[in-house]
């Protein structure tokens, strides 16, 4: 989390204190929205990202392998949606598609008035579920055993 934060929130962060000490306090209360996106938004791609990672690890041995399946959850989740989408002919396609979902709802927090192809609401139901099912998958495979001493 450390590691990902440093790359995604702080910089993200430092940009905007850097912004808010150039224009004003007004700036900064009329926009505190943006603040509020980048954490948020942020810590929904890390909690995601991190869960994801733990439970590829978990589940496949191989290091590459996991890294690898990290990846085609993303690209793999857009295809899906796409084909979704087009056989449906609705947008539910976007419940499969972790990209999406993020896209949603930072689309929301940010305020960039883009049509979704789902409500934010449904969107953080769907990420929770996802991150539920990746925490379930996680402790399914690395089950704890306590040692009496």
């Amino acid at each position: 989390v450390l590691l990902i934060s440093s790359i995604t929130i702080v910089p993200l962060v430092l940009l905007f204190a850097v912004q808010s000490s150039l224009i004003g306090w007004d700036w900064f209360t009329d926009n505190l929205y943006i603040l509020n996106g980048i954490l948020l938004t942020g810590g929904a791609m890390m909690t995601l990202l991190v869960l994801l990672g733990l439970a590829m690890s978990a589940w496949v041995r191989w290091r590459i392998v996991a890294g690898a399946l990290i990846l085609g959850t993303f690209v793999a989740g857009a295809a899906f949606s796409a084909v979704i989408d087009n056989v449906t002919r609705t947008t539910h396609g976007v419940f499969v598609s972790p990209r999406g979902l993020l896209m949603v709802v930072a689309d929301d927090l940010f305020r960039t008035n883009v049509e979704t192809p789902t409500s934010p609401e449904r969107a953080w139901i769907a990420l929770a579920v996802m991150a539920v099912t990746l925490v379930v998958l996680i402790d399914r495979k690395l089950r704890v055993c306590e040692v009496a001493g």
